[in-house]
Protein backbone atom coordinates (compact mmCIF):
# COMPACT_ATOMS: atom_id res chain seq x y z
CA UNK A 1 0.00 0.00 0.00
CA UNK A 2 2.85 2.69 0.84
CA UNK A 3 4.48 2.22 -2.41
CA UNK A 4 1.53 2.29 -4.60
CA UNK A 5 0.85 5.52 -2.76
CA UNK A 6 4.30 7.06 -2.96
CA UNK A 7 3.60 6.43 -6.89
CA UNK A 8 0.59 8.18 -6.71
CA UNK A 9 2.05 11.30 -5.50
CA UNK A 10 4.57 11.44 -8.13
CA UNK A 11 1.96 11.90 -11.05
CA UNK A 12 0.16 15.17 -8.86
CA UNK A 13 1.08 18.74 -9.48
CA UNK A 14 3.94 19.64 -7.17
CA UNK A 15 2.65 23.15 -5.84
CA UNK A 16 -0.92 24.72 -6.05
CA UNK A 17 0.36 28.42 -5.06
CA UNK A 18 -0.72 30.91 -8.24
CA UNK A 19 -0.24 34.14 -7.11
CA UNK A 20 -0.01 37.15 -4.75
CA UNK A 21 -0.15 40.67 -4.30
CA UNK A 22 1.32 42.82 -1.07
CA UNK A 23 0.11 46.62 0.08
CA UNK A 24 2.39 48.35 2.72
CA UNK A 25 1.18 51.07 4.45
CA UNK A 26 4.88 53.12 5.65
CA UNK A 27 3.10 55.94 6.90
CA UNK A 28 0.35 56.56 10.06
CA UNK A 29 -2.68 57.06 8.24
CA UNK A 30 -4.99 54.26 6.91
CA UNK A 31 -4.73 53.69 3.08
CA UNK A 32 -7.80 52.91 0.91
CA UNK A 33 -6.60 50.54 -2.49
CA UNK A 34 -7.83 48.12 -5.41
CA UNK A 35 -7.56 44.52 -6.02
CA UNK A 36 -8.31 42.87 -8.83
CA UNK A 37 -9.98 39.50 -8.53
CA UNK A 38 -8.13 36.56 -10.83
CA UNK A 39 -10.86 35.57 -13.42
CA UNK A 40 -10.03 32.12 -11.97
CA UNK A 41 -9.27 30.91 -8.91
CA UNK A 42 -9.88 28.43 -6.18
CA UNK A 43 -8.98 29.68 -3.12
CA UNK A 44 -8.04 33.77 -2.10
CA UNK A 45 -6.19 34.32 1.11
CA UNK A 46 -6.23 37.98 2.93
CA UNK A 47 -3.59 38.20 5.55
CA UNK A 48 -3.13 41.48 7.78
CA UNK A 49 -0.13 42.08 9.83
CA UNK A 50 -1.15 45.63 11.87
CA UNK A 51 -2.04 46.71 15.53
CA UNK A 52 -5.70 47.98 14.00
CA UNK A 53 -8.51 47.10 11.68
CA UNK A 54 -8.62 46.87 8.15
CA UNK A 55 -10.84 44.93 5.65
CA UNK A 56 -11.12 43.04 2.25
CA UNK A 57 -14.28 44.11 0.08
CA UNK A 58 -16.05 45.47 3.11
CA UNK A 59 -15.34 42.48 5.23
CA UNK A 60 -13.33 43.72 8.58
CA UNK A 61 -10.14 42.18 9.29
CA UNK A 62 -9.52 42.28 13.16
CA UNK A 63 -5.98 41.68 13.92
CA UNK A 64 -5.59 39.70 17.42
CA UNK A 65 -1.92 39.67 18.51
CA UNK A 66 -1.16 42.06 15.71
CA UNK A 67 -2.21 39.69 12.76
CA UNK A 68 -5.39 38.78 10.76
CA UNK A 69 -6.19 35.83 8.13
CA UNK A 70 -9.37 35.46 6.20
CA UNK A 71 -9.97 32.84 3.27
CA UNK A 72 -12.62 33.26 0.07
CA UNK A 73 -14.03 31.23 -2.18
CA UNK A 74 -15.60 32.10 -5.45
CA UNK A 75 -18.89 32.37 -4.31
CA UNK A 76 -17.80 34.66 -1.89
CA UNK A 77 -15.53 37.18 -4.00
CA UNK A 78 -16.65 37.46 -7.71
CA UNK A 79 -14.24 36.19 -10.09
CA UNK A 80 -12.57 39.56 -11.87
CA UNK A 81 -14.12 41.67 -10.53
CA UNK A 82 -12.59 44.74 -8.44
CA UNK A 83 -12.55 44.89 -4.82
CA UNK A 84 -11.74 47.74 -2.47
CA UNK A 85 -8.97 46.72 0.58
CA UNK A 86 -8.36 49.16 3.28
CA UNK A 87 -5.07 48.74 5.27
CA UNK A 88 -4.40 51.33 8.56
CA UNK A 89 -0.88 52.75 8.73
CA UNK A 90 2.18 50.91 9.68
CA UNK A 91 1.05 47.58 8.44
CA UNK A 92 1.30 45.37 5.44
CA UNK A 93 -1.70 43.76 3.95
CA UNK A 94 -0.81 40.11 1.40
CA UNK A 95 -3.60 38.88 -0.55
CA UNK A 96 -2.41 35.54 -2.02
CA UNK A 97 -4.77 33.04 -4.28
CA UNK A 98 -4.56 29.20 -5.96
CA UNK A 99 -5.50 27.76 -8.62
CA UNK A 100 -6.06 24.59 -6.83
CA UNK A 101 -7.17 22.42 -3.81
CA UNK A 102 -4.12 22.57 -1.32
CA UNK A 103 -2.43 19.25 -1.08
CA UNK A 104 -4.07 16.80 2.04
CA UNK A 105 -1.69 16.18 4.65
CA UNK A 106 -1.49 14.21 7.55
CA UNK A 107 0.40 13.60 11.25
CA UNK A 108 0.13 10.98 13.67
CA UNK A 109 1.90 11.58 17.52
CA UNK A 110 1.50 9.40 20.68
CA UNK A 111 0.75 10.00 24.54
CA UNK A 112 3.97 8.50 25.02
CA UNK A 113 7.07 6.95 23.11
CA UNK A 114 8.39 5.00 23.63
CA UNK A 115 6.79 2.49 25.70
CA UNK A 116 7.42 -0.82 27.39
CA UNK A 117 6.13 -3.91 25.80
CA UNK A 118 2.89 -4.68 27.49
CA UNK A 119 2.21 -0.84 28.13
CA UNK A 120 -0.66 1.29 25.92
CA UNK A 121 -0.10 4.36 24.34
CA UNK A 122 -2.65 6.75 23.15
CA UNK A 123 -2.26 7.67 19.20
CA UNK A 124 -4.02 10.66 17.89
CA UNK A 125 -4.14 11.86 13.81
CA UNK A 126 -5.40 14.91 12.33
CA UNK A 127 -5.72 15.52 8.84
CA UNK A 128 -6.37 18.55 6.75
CA UNK A 129 -8.06 18.87 2.89
CA UNK A 130 -7.87 14.90 2.98
CA UNK A 131 -11.40 14.57 1.33
CA UNK A 132 -10.88 11.19 -0.46
CA UNK A 133 -8.93 9.11 2.36
CA UNK A 134 -6.26 9.11 5.24
CA UNK A 135 -4.44 5.48 5.58
CA UNK A 136 -2.78 4.74 8.91
CA UNK A 137 -0.16 2.20 8.40
CA UNK A 138 -0.42 -1.25 10.58
CA UNK A 139 -4.07 0.73 11.07
CA UNK A 140 -5.63 1.05 7.94
CA UNK A 141 -7.92 3.55 6.29
CA UNK A 142 -9.54 6.13 9.65
CA UNK A 143 -12.46 8.74 9.04
CA UNK A 144 -12.92 11.93 9.78
CA UNK A 145 -10.63 14.43 9.93
CA UNK A 146 -9.06 13.24 13.15
CA UNK A 147 -9.48 10.76 16.31
CA UNK A 148 -7.60 9.32 18.35
CA UNK A 149 -7.34 5.53 20.13
CA UNK A 150 -5.05 2.84 22.21
CA UNK A 151 -2.55 1.11 20.80
CA UNK A 152 -0.48 -1.55 22.52
CA UNK A 153 2.14 -3.16 19.80
CA UNK A 154 4.58 -6.10 21.32
CA UNK A 155 7.65 -4.78 18.77
CA UNK A 156 8.18 -1.36 17.52
CA UNK A 157 5.93 -0.98 14.92
CA UNK A 158 5.39 1.94 12.36
CA UNK A 159 2.07 4.26 12.18
CA UNK A 160 3.27 6.47 9.58
CA UNK A 161 0.31 8.45 7.97
CA UNK A 162 -0.44 8.83 4.21
CA UNK A 163 -3.47 11.58 3.22
CA UNK A 164 -5.19 11.94 -0.17
CA UNK A 165 -7.32 14.65 -1.36
CA UNK A 166 -8.29 16.71 -4.39
CA UNK A 167 -5.44 18.91 -3.92
CA UNK A 168 -3.40 15.44 -4.29
CA UNK A 169 -1.02 14.68 -1.18
CA UNK A 170 1.99 15.86 0.04
CA UNK A 171 2.77 12.15 1.28
CA UNK A 172 3.73 9.65 3.63
CA UNK A 173 4.16 11.44 7.58
CA UNK A 174 6.60 9.16 9.35
CA UNK A 175 5.60 7.94 12.57
CA UNK A 176 6.90 4.93 14.88
CA UNK A 177 6.07 3.67 17.90
CA UNK A 178 9.11 2.35 19.84
CA UNK A 179 8.42 -0.44 22.02
CA UNK A 180 11.06 -1.90 24.36
CA UNK A 181 10.80 -5.46 25.12
CA UNK A 182 10.71 -6.62 28.87
CA UNK A 183 12.49 -9.69 29.92
CA UNK A 184 11.59 -13.15 31.72
CA UNK A 185 12.87 -13.48 35.35
CA UNK A 186 11.77 -15.44 38.22
CA UNK A 187 8.71 -16.74 36.62
CA UNK A 188 7.50 -13.54 35.98
CA UNK A 189 8.65 -10.46 33.49
CA UNK A 190 10.92 -7.49 33.99
CA UNK A 191 10.44 -4.37 32.48
CA UNK A 192 12.70 -2.35 30.27
CA UNK A 193 14.71 -0.57 32.43
CA UNK A 194 14.45 -1.82 35.65
CA UNK A 195 17.30 -3.86 37.76
CA UNK A 196 17.28 -6.88 40.19
CA UNK A 197 19.26 -8.30 42.41
CA UNK A 198 20.23 -11.86 41.47
CA UNK A 199 22.56 -14.74 42.87
CA UNK A 200 24.97 -17.25 42.03
CA UNK A 201 22.97 -19.94 44.39
CA UNK A 202 19.47 -20.32 45.92
CA UNK A 203 21.35 -21.70 49.14
CA UNK A 204 25.04 -21.10 50.55
CA UNK A 205 26.15 -23.71 53.30
CA UNK A 206 26.15 -22.81 56.87
CA UNK A 207 29.14 -20.62 57.59
CA UNK A 208 28.80 -18.97 53.95
CA UNK A 209 27.97 -15.92 52.16
CA UNK A 210 25.52 -15.46 49.14
CA UNK A 211 27.49 -14.03 46.03
CA UNK A 212 25.15 -11.25 44.14
CA UNK A 213 24.72 -9.16 41.27
CA UNK A 214 22.32 -6.53 40.02
CA UNK A 215 20.97 -7.66 36.66
CA UNK A 216 19.42 -4.76 34.05
CA UNK A 217 16.93 -5.46 31.86
CA UNK A 218 17.88 -3.68 28.17
CA UNK A 219 14.83 -3.80 25.74
CA UNK A 220 14.52 -7.58 25.99
CA UNK A 221 17.91 -8.36 27.05
CA UNK A 222 19.12 -9.23 30.68
CA UNK A 223 22.37 -8.32 31.59
CA UNK A 224 24.84 -10.97 34.23
CA UNK A 225 24.51 -14.76 34.31
CA UNK A 226 23.11 -15.00 38.05
CA UNK A 227 20.05 -16.89 37.70
CA UNK A 228 18.54 -16.94 41.45
CA UNK A 229 15.74 -14.11 42.59
CA UNK A 230 17.06 -14.91 46.22
CA UNK A 231 19.61 -16.72 48.18
CA UNK A 232 19.68 -18.14 51.81
CA UNK A 233 22.57 -19.28 54.08
CA UNK A 234 21.55 -22.98 55.27
CA UNK A 235 21.05 -23.11 59.02
CA UNK A 236 23.36 -25.60 60.91
CA UNK A 237 23.19 -29.27 60.24
CA UNK A 238 22.54 -32.12 63.14
CA UNK A 239 24.68 -35.56 63.18
CA UNK A 240 23.66 -38.19 65.52
CA UNK A 241 24.81 -42.28 65.39
CA UNK A 242 27.10 -41.13 62.19
CA UNK A 243 24.53 -39.43 60.49
CA UNK A 244 24.09 -35.76 58.71
CA UNK A 245 21.12 -34.26 58.87
CA UNK A 246 20.77 -30.75 57.20
CA UNK A 247 18.67 -28.04 58.63
CA UNK A 248 15.18 -28.74 57.63
CA UNK A 249 15.30 -32.20 56.75
CA UNK A 250 14.55 -35.44 58.60
CA UNK A 251 15.79 -38.69 59.20
CA UNK A 252 14.66 -41.67 61.02
CA UNK A 253 16.17 -42.81 64.20
CA UNK A 254 15.57 -45.88 66.15
CA UNK A 255 15.68 -46.88 69.91
CA UNK A 256 17.70 -49.85 69.47
CA UNK A 257 19.84 -51.26 66.14
CA UNK A 258 17.52 -54.62 66.22
CA UNK A 259 13.51 -54.32 66.44
CA UNK A 260 10.57 -56.64 64.89
CA UNK A 261 10.01 -54.61 63.16
CA UNK A 262 12.37 -51.64 63.32
CA UNK A 263 9.20 -49.25 62.86
CA UNK A 264 7.99 -50.59 65.59
CA UNK A 265 10.95 -48.57 67.51
CA UNK A 266 11.14 -45.63 65.13
CA UNK A 267 10.49 -42.17 65.28
CA UNK A 268 11.11 -39.37 62.76
CA UNK A 269 13.58 -36.49 64.02
CA UNK A 270 13.63 -33.57 62.19
CA UNK A 271 16.86 -31.37 62.16
CA UNK A 272 15.94 -27.19 63.05
CA UNK A 273 19.48 -24.99 63.07
CA UNK A 274 21.48 -28.24 65.12
CA UNK A 275 18.90 -29.52 66.63
CA UNK A 276 17.17 -32.91 66.41
CA UNK A 277 13.04 -33.04 67.57
CA UNK A 278 11.84 -35.85 69.24
CA UNK A 279 12.94 -37.99 72.04
CA UNK A 280 16.56 -38.74 72.77
CA UNK A 281 16.26 -42.54 73.33
CA UNK A 282 16.09 -42.79 69.64
CA UNK A 283 19.55 -42.47 68.80
CA UNK A 284 20.50 -44.91 66.05
CA UNK A 285 20.73 -43.94 62.46
CA UNK A 286 19.57 -47.68 61.02
CA UNK A 287 17.92 -50.85 62.57
CA UNK A 288 18.38 -54.38 61.74
CA UNK A 289 14.85 -56.56 61.75
CA UNK A 290 14.52 -59.61 64.12
CA UNK A 291 12.61 -62.16 61.80
CA UNK A 292 8.99 -61.95 62.63
CA UNK A 293 5.89 -63.23 61.48
CA UNK A 294 2.63 -61.08 61.62
CA UNK A 295 -0.51 -60.10 60.35
CA UNK A 296 -1.66 -57.91 57.16
CA UNK A 297 -5.94 -58.05 57.94
CA UNK A 298 -6.12 -61.96 57.10
CA UNK A 299 -2.70 -62.93 55.55
CA UNK A 300 0.04 -63.95 57.27
CA UNK A 301 3.37 -62.16 56.32
CA UNK A 302 6.80 -62.62 56.97
CA UNK A 303 9.83 -60.19 57.85
CA UNK A 304 13.10 -60.74 57.41
CA UNK A 305 16.79 -59.49 58.49
CA UNK A 306 16.71 -57.12 55.73
CA UNK A 307 13.29 -55.77 56.95
CA UNK A 308 11.98 -57.19 53.70
CA UNK A 309 8.46 -58.38 54.35
CA UNK A 310 6.37 -60.87 51.99
CA UNK A 311 2.77 -62.92 52.70
CA UNK A 312 3.33 -66.57 53.01
CA UNK A 313 0.11 -67.14 53.35
CA UNK A 314 -3.64 -66.10 53.01
CA UNK A 315 -6.33 -67.08 55.70
CA UNK A 316 -9.74 -67.99 54.75
CA UNK A 317 -12.46 -67.40 57.10
CA UNK A 318 -13.51 -68.76 59.77
CA UNK A 319 -9.73 -69.66 59.89
CA UNK A 320 -7.53 -66.50 60.66
CA UNK A 321 -3.93 -64.75 61.14
CA UNK A 322 -2.53 -64.40 64.91
CA UNK A 323 0.87 -62.45 65.06
CA UNK A 324 3.51 -64.48 65.68
CA UNK A 325 2.37 -67.68 64.22
CA UNK A 326 3.05 -68.85 60.47
CA UNK A 327 -0.16 -71.05 60.11
CA UNK A 328 -3.73 -70.03 60.01
CA UNK A 329 -5.44 -70.60 63.50
CA UNK A 330 -8.60 -72.44 63.93
CA UNK A 331 -11.25 -70.46 65.87
CA UNK A 332 -12.42 -72.60 69.00
CA UNK A 333 -16.44 -73.60 69.21
CA UNK A 334 -18.77 -70.94 70.47
CA UNK A 335 -21.94 -71.64 72.01
CA UNK A 336 -24.62 -69.12 70.73
CA UNK A 337 -27.01 -67.75 73.37
CA UNK A 338 -30.63 -67.23 72.93
CA UNK A 339 -33.44 -65.90 75.25
CA UNK A 340 -32.77 -68.10 78.39
CA UNK A 341 -30.79 -70.46 76.25
CA UNK A 342 -26.99 -70.67 76.65
CA UNK A 343 -26.10 -72.71 73.49
CA UNK A 344 -24.66 -75.85 75.77
CA UNK A 345 -26.81 -78.57 75.86
CA UNK A 346 -29.22 -78.40 78.03
CA UNK A 347 -33.01 -80.00 78.61
CA UNK A 348 -36.05 -79.07 79.94
CA UNK A 349 -37.33 -79.86 81.93
CA UNK A 350 -34.56 -82.74 83.46
CA UNK A 351 -36.80 -84.10 86.37
CA UNK A 352 -40.31 -85.56 85.23
CA UNK A 353 -42.33 -88.07 86.08
CA UNK A 354 -42.24 -92.02 83.89
CA UNK A 355 -43.37 -92.11 80.45
CA UNK A 356 -42.80 -88.32 79.73
CA UNK A 357 -40.64 -86.74 77.63
CA UNK A 358 -38.48 -83.22 77.73
CA UNK A 359 -36.85 -81.00 75.21
CA UNK A 360 -33.43 -80.84 74.28
CA UNK A 361 -31.43 -77.68 73.41
CA UNK A 362 -28.05 -76.59 71.56
CA UNK A 363 -26.48 -74.29 69.25
CA UNK A 364 -23.05 -74.34 68.19
CA UNK A 365 -20.49 -73.17 65.79
CA UNK A 366 -17.24 -72.86 64.45
CA UNK A 367 -17.56 -76.59 64.27
CA UNK A 368 -17.58 -79.10 61.60
CA UNK A 369 -20.60 -81.61 63.28
CA UNK A 370 -22.49 -82.12 65.93
CA UNK A 371 -24.62 -85.17 67.54
CA UNK A 372 -26.26 -85.38 70.46
CA UNK A 373 -27.08 -88.81 72.02
CA UNK A 374 -29.18 -90.17 74.97
CA UNK A 375 -28.88 -93.30 76.99
CA UNK A 376 -32.06 -94.55 75.65
CA UNK A 377 -31.47 -94.22 72.50
CA UNK A 378 -32.34 -90.92 71.12
CA UNK A 379 -29.43 -89.62 68.80
CA UNK A 380 -30.48 -86.02 66.36
CA UNK A 381 -27.52 -84.32 64.66
CA UNK A 382 -26.63 -80.48 63.60
CA UNK A 383 -25.16 -77.36 64.79
CA UNK A 384 -28.22 -76.52 66.77
CA UNK A 385 -31.10 -78.17 67.42
CA UNK A 386 -34.13 -78.48 69.93
CA UNK A 387 -35.34 -81.89 70.11
CA UNK A 388 -38.36 -83.54 71.80
CA UNK A 389 -37.16 -87.17 73.52
CA UNK A 390 -38.90 -90.52 73.64
CA UNK A 391 -40.61 -91.01 76.97
CA UNK A 392 -38.22 -91.44 79.68
CA UNK A 393 -38.71 -94.14 82.02
CA UNK A 394 -35.38 -94.30 83.73
CA UNK A 395 -32.75 -91.40 84.55
CA UNK A 396 -31.08 -90.53 80.74
CA UNK A 397 -27.85 -89.07 80.07
CA UNK A 398 -28.07 -87.12 77.02
CA UNK A 399 -24.09 -86.54 75.58
CA UNK A 400 -23.42 -83.39 72.80
CA UNK A 401 -20.19 -84.20 70.70
CA UNK A 402 -18.99 -82.02 68.09
CA UNK A 403 -15.94 -82.20 65.60
CA UNK A 404 -14.00 -79.06 65.76
CA UNK A 405 -12.29 -76.92 63.05
CA UNK A 406 -8.39 -77.78 62.44
CA UNK A 407 -6.59 -77.22 65.60
CA UNK A 408 -9.12 -76.61 67.79
CA UNK A 409 -10.50 -78.74 70.28
CA UNK A 410 -14.33 -79.61 71.75
CA UNK A 411 -15.05 -80.96 75.01
CA UNK A 412 -18.21 -82.93 75.11
CA UNK A 413 -20.91 -81.96 77.30
CA UNK A 414 -24.01 -84.29 78.87
CA UNK A 415 -27.31 -83.47 80.68
CA UNK A 416 -28.76 -85.57 82.94
CA UNK A 417 -32.50 -85.90 83.08
CA UNK A 418 -34.26 -87.85 86.11
CA UNK A 419 -37.54 -89.39 86.70
CA UNK A 420 -39.43 -88.80 89.61
CA UNK A 421 -39.35 -91.69 92.04
CA UNK A 422 -42.52 -93.11 92.91
CA UNK A 423 -43.51 -94.45 95.94
CA UNK A 424 -45.46 -97.34 96.95
CA UNK A 425 -46.57 -98.91 100.57
CA UNK A 426 -45.69 -102.07 101.69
Amino acid sequence: MKKLLVLAIILLPGSVFAGSQTYTASSGYTHLDFFSVPSSFYQLTVELWASSSGSFNNDPLVPSGGYASKTYTPSQVTPGSSVIVVYPGWSTMVVSWSESPPPATCAVSFSQNPIVSGNSSTLSWSSANADDYVYIESVGYVSGSSGSFSVSPSETTDYSCYASGSGGSDGWHEAELVVYGSCAWDGGTLSHGSSTTAYESSTVPYGETCTSETRTCSDGTLSGSYTHASCEVSLASCTLDGQTVPHGDSHTFYSSQTGSPCSAIAQERTCTDGSLSGSASYQYASCTCAPLYSCSGNDITYTDASCTTTTVLSCVSPHFCSPGTSTCVSPEPVFNAEGSLSGHLQASPTLLPSFLTTTLFWNVSNVQSCAVTGGNGDSWSGLSGQKTSSPITAQTIYTLSCVPLEGASFSDESVTVNVVPVFQEI
